[in-house]
């Protein structure tokens, strides 16, 4: 059985978490000139900005698409020395095992749990057929 990189992994899901928040922030408030008290007190104003309808694409997106844009990477991987792959083929997984995956990505809290109790595999992974390894492996 290969080693599965529990620490990569949870430092990879910070700095993708990292990444979706603040590019989420600054969009949402990069609408009437940067005023971050619109997230405090919200306005209609607020949804005839493109910058904030963007920022609501992007959070809504960014966590669904985040291993589909470095080859089965999010940034957090790429930078972690980590990629996605398909358990059964060994290879890359498919767009659509790469979106399950992502679906999985807003119950952090509960994929963080399974991460640790599973050896390194989370519940997407379990799921959609596929496993985090080190770039090196393939």
């Amino acid at each position: 059985m290969k080693k599965r990189p529990i620490l990569r992994r949870v430092i990879a899901g910070l700095i993708d978490w990292n990444v979706i928040f603040l590019v989420g922030i600054l969009l949402l408030t990069a609408g009437p000139a940067f005023d971050f008290r619109y997230l405090i007190s919200p306005s209609l104003q607020m949804f005839k900005s493109i910058p904030f309808l963007l920022g609501i694409l992007w959070i809504i997106a960014a966590p669904l698409l985040r291993d589909c844009l470095f080859g089965g990477a999010s940034l957090g991987k790429l930078i972690c020395g980590l990629r996605v792959k398909n358990t059964a083929t060994d290879g890359k997984p498919s767009f659509g095992r790469l979106i399950l995956r992502g679906l999985f990505f807003y119950l952090i809290a509960v994929e963080f749990i399974l991460i640790l109790a599973n050896r390194g595999r989370s519940i997407a992974d379990m799921a959609s057929g596929t496993a985090v390894v080190l770039r090196k492996e393939s």
